[in-house]
């Protein structure tokens, strides 16, 4: 299957893009993974000064990223770092199940540069079965 990836970048504050990974950083270090994959630049998704504790679908580009993936324009997004996407474990959790389990549309790979976890391959999607399971039972302890 070929991939359509979007590379999805955000900073919250103007110290963080200064001092922290700039946008531009992120756009670059997403772009060459996209590239060193082989797969289709569908687009890069950029929300500058956004939280990344408000869901992916309250933010501007991020609302753009899901309307693209329910499109079937991208089947692939690629952060830095997990919290570029999310700060919310349980926001986050959901995200990533839904995107692994498809539903409605083709399932949705999803790699995070910087921690190495890659959906698009067996091992990284059972690492993402694992890792719901352990934040499920997590939650249900509480």
């Amino acid at each position: 299957m070929t991939r359509n990836a979007a590379v999805y970048v955000r900073v919250s504050t103007d110290e963080q893009a200064e001092k922290g990974t700039s946008l531009d950083d992120q756009v670059a270090r997403g772009t060459a993974a996209v590239e060193a994959k082989a797969w289709n630049l569908a687009g890069v998704y950029c929300d500058e000064g956004v939280s990344g504790a408000k869901p992916l679908s309250e933010r501007p580009e991020g609302a753009r990223l899901l309307a693209d993936i329910a499109g079937g324009t991208v089947n692939a997004v690629v952060v830095l770092k997990i919290d570029r996407l999310t700060r919310s474990l349980r926001h986050g959790s959901a995200l990533l199940s839904k995107w692994a389990e498809g539903g409605d549309t083709p399932a949705v790979a999803f790699v995070s540069v910087v921690e190495d976890f890659n959906t698009a391959t067996p091992t990284g999607r059972r690492s993402e079965e694992h890792t719901s399971e352990r934040q499920a039972h997590s939650f249900n302890s509480y």
